[in-house]
């Protein structure tokens, strides 16, 4: 990953543990949305409305003005929209060099960002606060698409004309608006872990299960379309961890600084269902998430036999492999597992899918150590999820990023589902047992 890559993760997740902290700092009443209508974070009091903006610039040497210019204008362009509502706009951001606070912005600041020759600025923002009085301006400003003159004559127009705000700069900066200094993304996330605490956690349950868990809960609710279920109160998110038993693998818990940790919780935590002989378990698999997979999925399907599914007689369940893939690839792992002398069946008869067959059980001389196959392969597809969703498995491993619209039509009730959102089959191996250490 570069190092760009690198810092937008950290961003998202610095804004995910400011928007922990504030759920875990909200009155009982109080409700927050996540990717809030307004800022990345809203909190609804009696009172009013705090709307909070996060920046993360941890590669930026020292705070300049020009780097807050964008979330101000938004900020004050919905304040002009929405005067008679008692909104608080905060912006919280992080510079490595400045000092943890809140930091007085100043009219003048204002005023200078105003002035800006930037063209998106002007036609996104400062044309809204500092509204033109010409009519040609005014209708190429309400253009959905602008040309490059376009846009050169609306610059010219902003550099050659004074125009005041029809707002009250100061009134906005004194009571409707704060800048606030942020801790470190460290710093921050230790702040959530003492506040999980506060709330009857213990330390290792925090760092293993709930504060993993509460990263992920939030980046889930982040995604969902409709605003209304992105609120939460702090009671609801804290009963909600209270329930949960499995540390969260996933794209985002992955990031933590404590993820070698996790996954040794997570590995405990498996250990007791794949200790069981006689287990009916189906393994979804999405080759685009996992690193290599063309290259290690023979091998991965095998030593997980060797290690799951190799007691004739006590290992009585046959293991389902479904892969993400087409026809073509399917039929190419079949014939590769083949030349491991791993037997399997697909269902599939003069190119079509019979279920029946699917799932019929092997034959087995128990006296021989023989039976007919030892896996069955399918690709993901409709068919496949009626089939499983008539004969059900005990442990159903979805591994890759988990999408609920992609996995929504599976029948997951009385079914152990665990999602493994692990990029590498050595992570995999790891958490499944098959290898003593990452």
């Amino acid at each position: 990953m570069n190092r760009q890559a690198d810092f937008t993760i950290k961003g998202f997740l610095y804004q995910f543990n400011k928007t922990l902290l504030d759920i875990l700092d909200a009155g009982e009443h109080d409700e927050i949305t996540v990717e809030g209508v307004i800022e990345d974070i809203d909190v609804k009091t009696k009172e009013k409305i705090s709307a909070i903006q996060c920046k993360y610039h941890e590669t930026v040497e020292k705070y300049k003005p020009s780097s807050i210019y964008k979330p101000l204008f938004q900020m004050i362009c919905h304040y002009i929209e929405n005067k008679d509502n008692e909104i608080h706009y905060i912006l919280f951001a992080h510079y490595p060099n400045e000092i943890i606070g809140n930091k007085v912005i100043d009219a003048d600041t204002v005023h200078e960002a105003l002035r800006s020759k930037n063209i998106d600025y002007i036609v996104k923002y400062i044309s809204k606060i500092k509204p033109p009085t010409d009519d040609d301006i005014k209708s190429l400003l309400a253009q959905r698409s602008k040309t490059t003159d376009d846009k050169e004559r609306i610059k010219k127009y902003y550099k050659e004309n004074e125009l005041e705000p029809i707002c009250d700069i100061e009134e906005f900066l004194s009571s409707k608006f704060t800048f606030t200094i942020g801790e470190s993304y460290e710093k921050l996330s230790s702040k959530v872990k003492k506040k999980l605490e506060s709330e009857k956690f213990t330390n290792k349950d925090v760092e293993e299960l709930f504060y993993p868990n509460a990263i992920q809960k939030i980046s889930e609710i982040s995604i969902i379309h409709d605003a209304q279920e992105r609120i939460i109160t702090k009671k609801r998110f804290v009963d909600h961890l209270k329930k949960v038993k499995k540390t969260a693998i996933t794209r985002w818990t992955k990031e933590l600084t404590t993820y070698e940790r996790l996954l040794k919780s997570r590995r405990i935590q498996l250990k007791s269902n794949l200790n069981v002989n006689s287990r009916r378990r189906y393994f979804i698999m999405d080759p685009e998430k996992i690193d290599d997979f063309d290259e290690c999925i023979v091998n991965f399907i095998k030593e997980f036999i060797d290690k799951y599914h190799y007691k004739i007689k006590l290992h009585n369940e046959t293991p389902i492999f479904l892969i993400d893939c087409d026809d073509a690839y399917l039929s190419q792992l079949e014939e590769r597992l083949y030349f491991r002398k791993i037997k399997t069946v697909t269902g599939i008869l003069n190119d079509n899918f019979h279920s029946e067959k699917f799932f019929e059980k092997p034959q087995r001389k128990i006296e021989d150590e023989w039976r007919e196959f030892d896996i069955r392969l399918g690709n993901y597809n409709q068919q496949i999820i009626e089939s499983i969703n008539i004969n059900k498995c005990d442990d159903l491993f979805i591994i890759g990023e988990y999408r609920k619209e992609k996995y929504d039509e599976i029948d997951k009730k009385d079914i152990n589902l665990e999602v493994l959102e692990v990029g590498t089959f050595n992570d995999l191996k790891y958490l499944l047992s098959m290898t003593g250490g990452l």
